[in-house]
């Protein structure tokens, strides 16, 4: 059967949209406009215009209509430019968010949501890096700052507040259940139960190995791999060599203020806290 593609326009934004007619009924049609000639005349070229417009093509056979096909692409921004006499930004999320009623990341409102998986994570797949969001930054401007990413959050300190907080687990995915977890908080805030700490590391789940692990390169080094510092004094660090540097401060008497097991120490004495309040000391020889 000779069939007719008919097109329309659509209005969603779709392009085109074909269904196929069969070729007669565009025929009885005509046949229908030339009985009614008095009341319109439509000449025979008017009614091959009418078949360009419709988009009408003879073809064998039914056809399938032609769906709608989403991007399959990445989303591009830019190439922007930034002129740097005001902020600007390449890409900017606004939103005005209200509470959800429920404290916790199940009922969370974010300005922005990554959400990628590789192959079939929970069965495998092919070997091969995945990166939730990959940031380059370069700049040489002298006296500059730069960030790869610059975090700025605030409340009134109604609640608790983290610069960022990561979470890393291992799932079984015969029993369903997270059996090794880590989170990590930084920039800790909480003004009702007084904990303003910058980092916080959590084992949440299983039996995990170590807290903070410093480590090198090989053929690289560090001067100190720990440093403490207090209005610029260094009073405790660890250098590249593991060597344990500590400045330590000295009491004026046997009762000054302290806690069990405090150290201090001079030239001439090492001094331990023996009990709350309470100092004694062991003087130091050659040898």
């Amino acid at each position: 059967m000779i069939a007719a593609r008919v097109c329309l326009s659509s209005t969603r934004g779709w392009g085109l949209r074909c269904r196929i007619k069969p070729l007669r009924l565009l025929q009885s049609a005509a046949g229908l406009i030339q009985g009614t000639e008095d009341a319109m005349r439509i000449k025979q070229t008017f009614l091959m215009g009418l078949g360009v417009l419709v988009c009408a093509s003879a073809v064998r056979g039914a056809e399938k209509p032609v769906e709608p096909k989403g991007s399959s692409g990445p989303l591009v921004v830019g190439p922007v430019a930034l002129t740097g006499t005001t902020y600007a930004s390449a890409a900017t999320v606004t939103a005005q968010a209200l509470g959800s009623g429920v404290n916790g990341p199940e009922t969370a409102q974010t300005g922005l949501t990554v959400n990628i998986s590789k192959d079939n994570w929970w069965t495998g797949g092919k070997v091969g890096e995945i990166d939730g969001i990959n940031v380059m930054m370069r700049q040489n401007a002298p006296g500059s700052d730069g960030s790869g990413i610059l975090i700025n959050v605030q409340n009134q300190g109604n609640g608790f507040l983290s610069a960022t907080e990561f979470s890393s687990t291992i799932v079984d995915p015969v029993r369903n259940k997270i059996t090794y977890g880590i989170d990590v908080q930084e920039g800790v805030l909480n003004k009702k139960t007084g904990d303003y700490i910058g980092a916080v590391y959590t084992a949440d789940n299983g039996a995990l190995a170590t807290g903070i692990q410093i480590q090198n390169s090989r053929g690289a080094s560090w001067a100190y791999a720990l440093k403490y510092e207090k209005d610029g004094a260094v009073k405790f660090a660890v250098d590249g060599t593991g060597a344990i540097h500590i400045n330590l401060a000295t009491p004026a008497k046997s009762s000054s203020p302290c806690s069990t097991g405090q150290l201090g120490a001079d030239r001439n004495y090492v001094y331990v806290c023996v009990a709350p309040n309470t100092w004694k000391r062991s003087a130091l020889t050659s040898f």
